[in-house]
């Protein structure tokens, strides 16, 4: 067998070919299960807001007895690889035999990566 490359020392020849994500990502799904009924999710994340990396993203779940809508933008922080500032907004609604609850929740994070941690 010939080699395509001639051996160097310390050194490993690699080749990279890069795709990148498209700027619109679209969820949609249906499902049933016991405890929602028929549910139906529905998302969009859309990439590149302005040139600094900015995303935004939102999430809508509905069913007969659970429905949530949650919204993020996300923002690269100083080091894009290993840090990211988040603020996001969300609402539900849980209709149960025990009873129902209402919830609305607003935050803002930041997650800092070091290996396989997040902080």
């Amino acid at each position: 067998m010939a080699l395509k490359y001639k051996p160097q020392k310390n050194v490993v020849p690699i080749s990279i070919n890069v795709i990148p994500r498209k700027a619109k990502e679209y969820l949609l799904g249906a499902g049933y299960g016991t405890d929602t009924g028929i549910r139906g999710t529905l998302g969009v994340t859309l990439r590149n807001i302005g040139h600094q990396g900015h995303r935004f993203q939102t999430l809508l779940r509905g069913s007969e007895d659970n429905s949530s809508v949650v919204a993020k933008y996300l923002i690269p922080g100083f080091d894009p690889a290993r840090d990211l500032f988040t603020i996001a907004a969300g609402a539900g609604n849980i209709e149960q035999a025990t009873g129902t609850a209402r919830n609305a929740k607003f935050a803002v994070s930041y997650t800092l990566s070091r290996g396989h941690w997040k902080h």
